[in-house]
C-alpha cells in the first residue's frame, strides 16, 4: 500500500466521527512496507491497531484471504489496490474500495474490467473530497448495519407561522443534538409534525404549501443532513396539491438521507386526517389523504412512517410491522396532539402500538402555544418493543431527548413472544 494524498483526511474523518480502529491487512509474506508502517504510526498513533498477514497466493497451504482476515477482526470496509481482492471481498459480502491511479485499476487497462460492477465494490482513482465522501458513506452504512445500539434524537418544538423562525429553531436544536461524544452521536434526528409551519387558518396553511422538489426550506434541511452525516425525519411538511382545480395540500412526512438526498419513494402522505369535532379541527377541509404505507431501510433498522392521528388506527401499524414488503423495526409518529387529547390518550396509544407491533415507536411532538387558535400537548416520547418509555420530554416548548435503539434487545423480545407467527385471522 502506498499512501496517497488525501488518505489521511479520509481515515481521520472516519476515526473522529465513529472512533474506528485502523488495521493494516497485507497478503504478502514479508513485513509491511516500512514507509506505510511509519505513516500509520505517525498519523494515527492511538488508533492503529496492528498488522495482519496472509496470502491468497501461497502454495504451501497457508493461504489466507484478506476477506477472511477482515471477518476475523470485525472490519467494516477494506481499501485496497488489487482487483483480485475486490472479487474476493465482493463474494464474501465485505464492502470494498478499489483505489489508486495504477495502470491496472484504470478502466482501459484493468485486469478485471468487471470489478467495477461487482456488488459492494466502488472504484476510486484519486484521493480528493469526493473520495473522502465515498469512503465515509460506505463505511458508515456498513457500520450501521452491524451496530446493535444506535442513538436517535427526538426534537420537541413550538412552531409558528414564520418559516424562517421555525427553520432557525430546528437548525439550532439539530446542531445541539449532534454535539457530544462521537460514539454517542445520533444517526437519526426526528422533527415533529408541522415543523416548518403552523398557521391560524386553513387558508394560511394552503398559502404556505410548497412543491417539495423546489422548496428552499427542504433543500436547506438536505444540506444540513449532508453536513452532519445524519438521517433526518421531517415530520409533516405542507405539500402543495391541485385536486379538481382546487389548491389543497398533503401532510407529507419527508426523510432526508445522510447524503442529503430527498427521495420521493420515501414520501409518506398522512392517511388518517384529523377531523375531530371535540377539538374543533377538520384537517380534511384543506388536506388530501395519502394512500400508501412507507418503510425506509436506514441500515441500522427498517423505519416505518406515520403522522399523528394515524396512531389511533392499529391495523395500519400492524401492516407496517407484519406486511412482507414492509417489516418495520421502528415506527416514527411525528405529532401535534391537542392538549385535551394528549392528556387523555397520548402515552397510552403509543405504548399500545409499541406492544402490539413489537417495534420501537418514536414520537417527536409540537408543544406550547402556536397562535390564538392552536396549542399542542408536547411530551415527546420513545417506547421500546416491550412497551417501556425509554425517552421523554415534558411540556417545555423546545427540547431534545434521546432514545437508544437496541437491535439485540428487540430481537430477544420478538423471539421470546413470537406474535408474528401466531396470527389466526
Amino acid at each position: 500500500m502506498r499512501p496517497l494524498p488525501g488518505a489521511k483526511e479520509a481515515l481521520s474523518t472516519l476515526c473522529d466521527r465513529h472512533g474506528y480502529e485502523l488495521h493494516a491487512v497485507t497478503s504478502r509474506l514479508h513485513s509491511l512496507e516500512a514507509d506505510t508502517r511509519l505513516w500509520l504510526d505517525t498519523h494515527f498513533p492511538h488508533l492503529f491497531s496492528g498488522v495482519h498477514f496472509g496470502s491468497m497466493y501461497a502454495t504451501d497451504g497457508s493461504s489466507r484471504k484478506k476477506s477472511d482476515i477482515c471477518r476475523d477482526i470485525g472490519a467494516c470496509l477494506l481499501i485496497d489496490d488489487s482487483p483480485h481482492h475486490a472479487v474476493d471481498c465482493s463474494g464474501a459480502g465485505l464492502p470494498f474500495i478499489l483505489f489508486g491511479e495504477y495502470p491496472w485499476n484504470l478502466p482501459s487497462r484493468s485486469r478485471d474490467p468487471d470489478a467495477q460492477c461487482l456488488s459492494g465494490v466502488r472504484r476510486v482513482y484519486k484521493w480528493n473530497d469526493e473520495t473522502v465522501k465515498t469512503i465515509v458513506q460506505t463505511a458508515e452504512a456498513t457500520c450501521l448495519r452491524n451496530q446493535d445500539v444506535v442513538t436517535i434524537a427526538i426534537v420537541q418544538m413550538c412552531a409558528c407561522g414564520d418559516k424562517e423562525v421555525n427553520y432557525a429553531t430546528c437548525e439550532r436544536l439539530i446542531r445541539e443534538a449532534c454535539t457530544g461524544s462521537p460514539s454517542a452521536l445520533p444517526v437519526l434526528i426526528c422533527l415533529p409534525e408541522c415543523f416548518s409551519y403552523i398557521g391560524e387558518t386553513g387558508a394560511e396553511s394552503i398559502a404556505a404549501a410548497e412543491d417539495p422538489a423546489t422548496s428552499t426550506i427542504l433543500s436547506r434541511y438536505a444540506s444540513l443532513a449532508k453536513e452532519l452525516r445524519i438521517w433526518l425525519s421531517l415530520g409533516g411538511f405542507p405539500e402543495r396539491r391541485v385536486v379538481e382545480d382546487q389548491v389543497k395540500l398533503s401532510n407529507l412526512h419527508v426523510i432526508v438521507s445522510p447524503n442529503g438526498v430527498i427521495d420521493h419513494r420515501y414520501f409518506y402522505r398522512k392517511i388518517h386526517l384529523f377531523d375531530a369535532p371535540c377539538a374543533g379541527l377538520y384537517e380534511s377541509s384543506t388536506t388530501v389523504p395519502g394512500t400508501e404505507l412507507v418503510v425506509v431501510d436506514m441500515g441500522f433498522a427498517r423505519v416505518g412512517l406515520s403522522i399523528c392521528f394515524d396512531i389511533r388506527f392499529p391495523l395500519m401499524f400492524e401492516q407496517l410491522r407484519h406486511r412482507q414488503d414492509l417489516r418495520a423495526d421502528i415506527i416514527l409518529v411525528p405529532s401535534a396532539f391537542t392538549v385535551k387529547t394528549g392528556h387523555a390518550h397520548w402515552e397510552i396509544l403509543l405504548r399500545a402500538r409499541a406492544i402490539e407491533t413489537q417495534c420501537m415507536l418514536v414520537a417527536a411532538a409540537q408543544s406550547g402555544v402556536h397562535n390564538s387558535k392552536r396549542q399542542s400537548y408536547g411530551h415527546s416520547i420513545a417506547v421500546d418493543a416491550w412497551g417501556r418509555v425509554v425517552a421523554y420530554c415534558g411540556a417545555e416548548e423546545n427540547g431534545i431527548t434521546y432514545a437508544f435503539f437496541d437491535r439485540a434487545q428487540q430481537n430477544e423480545i420478538r423471539s421470546g413472544m413470537p406474535v408474528q407467527d401466531m396470527h389466526n385471522y
